[in-house]
């Protein structure tokens, strides 16, 4: 049974509160059949990588679904498909690049169009793309085109989940998990100590091209758990984005590949018009 947490506004004030939808896994833009758990699970609240922020559905009523997405071309943001695949519309959905989203909810950036993998059926190739109307001018993070990491590599996690002490919560997290498993198209994750959990769906799972951490890749993003509480969960399973590479390509044009140098992919900063606030953890 899928739970969709959904945020009530009344009188400024945000309330969270969970409606039963449908029997099929990950149909709602948050990632797991749960109750409220924390949020990245054992994880800091983070203010890194602006590229990574909220999307954000606004629903009749002053209500809202939230997910996360992860910039990879200066007007396309990478996500889950099932964040997309309800009640998103181009008119009330938005993508919100703050650390902490909550006095900024109405103004997030508009889009234009918004896609998600037609081979999607509920459970694999779970992967959307959302495209801005006017481009976002801060590094976008670089999707992997390449071989995956082996299984008991640990990677970061960031995301806009829900929290055990604060169900209200609008501030993006920093975690890491453990990858336990791979498949064609999946990667999944153990706790190390973190996992991921509702609303953060979408979410890069990301390592860094060097030691020195010049740019961060995505290497999967979150689609779904198995377990009744994120904050003692077994696992959290992520769609590879080299599984997906070509519906990528074929939307998000311009995209960061990790085995292309072209600016602005290539983490140079230049003359100021770079903005990078974060650094390897």
């Amino acid at each position: 049974m899928v739970i969709r947490l959904v945020h009530t506004l009344i009188g400024g004030v945000v309330l969270a509160h969970f409606a039963v939808a449908g029997v099929a896994a990950a149909a709602a833009p948050e990632s797991f059949s749960i109750s409220p758990s924390p949020d990245v699970s054992h994880g800091t609240a983070s203010s890194l990588w602006p590229a990574v922020g909220a999307v954000i559905t606004l629903l009749p009523g002053g209500s809202f679904e939230e997910c996360t997405g992860t910039l990879i071309s200066p007007r396309w943001v990478l996500t889950a498909a099932h964040c997309l695949n309800g009640d998103q519309t181009v008119a009330n959905t938005t993508f919100i690049a703050q650390p902490d989203y909550g006095s900024s909810l109405g103004s997030g950036l508009p889009i234009s169009s918004f896609v998600f993998d037609p081979n999607y059926d509920g459970l694999s190739s779970d992967v959307g793309l959302i495209q801005l109307t006017d481009p976002l001018l801060i590094q976008p993070f670089v999707i992997n085109d390449l071989a995956p990491p082996p299984v008991g590599t640990t990677l970061y996690l960031l995301g806009y989940g829900v929290t055990q002490n604060n169900q209200n919560n609008m501030h993006k997290q920093l975690g890491t998990m453990m990858i336990s498993a791979e498949t064609s198209g999946t990667m999944t994750f153990s706790p190390s100590p973190s996992l991921a959990c509702e609303g953060d769906s979408g979410g890069p799972v990301f390592g860094y091209t060097s030691p020195a951490g010049n740019a961060p890749v995505v290497y999967s993003t979150i689609s779904y758990g198995n377990t009744s509480n994120c904050a003692t969960g077994a696992s959290a399973t992520t769609t590879r984005t080299d599984a997906v590479l070509n519906f990528i390509l074929q939307h998000a044009t311009d995209a960061c590949k990790l085995s292309g140098s072209q600016a602005p992919c290539d983490f140079v900063f230049r003359n100021g018009f770079d903005l990078r606030l974060g650094t390897n953890p």
